[in-house]
This record gives structure tokens, sequence and C-alpha cells, in this order.
């Protein structure tokens, strides 16, 4: 098995968790890619629910916010959103 990938593993799983959640209590939401067109530090998942934005950022083990990652939430909690940081599934 790669280096990395049992923290990959999790991550996607909590992610999964996250999307999951989501879906069952009616959110639309988008499971937010990455990549060179997207500015650093945006959250793997954006949702709205009940008019709220929610945006969440999975995080496994020791694994802290980026300093992209703290400016993103900062900006989206100026805005008015409901930033989660996620650690587990439950």
């Amino acid at each position: 098995m790669p280096i990395g990938s049992n923290h990959n593993d999790l991550h996607s799983s909590l992610v999964k968790a996250i999307v999951d959640y989501l879906a069952v209590n009616g959110a639309w939401f988008l499971k937010v890619q990455g990549g060179g067109f997207q500015r650093p530090g945006v959250p793997d998942v954006l949702a709205c629910i009940h008019g709220r934005l929610i945006a969440a950022e999975a995080k496994t083990g020791r694994a802290v916010l980026s300093l992209n990652q703290q400016r993103e939430r900062d900006k989206l909690i100026a805005a008015g959103a409901l930033y989660v940081e996620c650690r587990q599934i439950e």
C-alpha cells in the first residue's frame, strides 16, 4: 500500500459520509474537486439546506487547516455561511 493511502482512504470515507448525510437530509450539495482553475483552500463540500450555505472541510488524524483554508473559512463566515470542520463520520 503506498504511503499516505490510508490517510486518503480515511479522508474519502469522511467526505462520502458528509455527502451521504446531506443527500439524506435533502440538501443541495457539490463535492469540490479542486485543481488548477480553483482558488486554493476552497472547502471539500459546499451545500445549501433551508436557505443556508454550509461549507464543510474534512480533516482526518492530526491534519490542520492550511493558511489558504483558513482564509477561505474566514471569508465564508464573514459572508454568513456556516463553516464546519468535520473530523469523524459520526
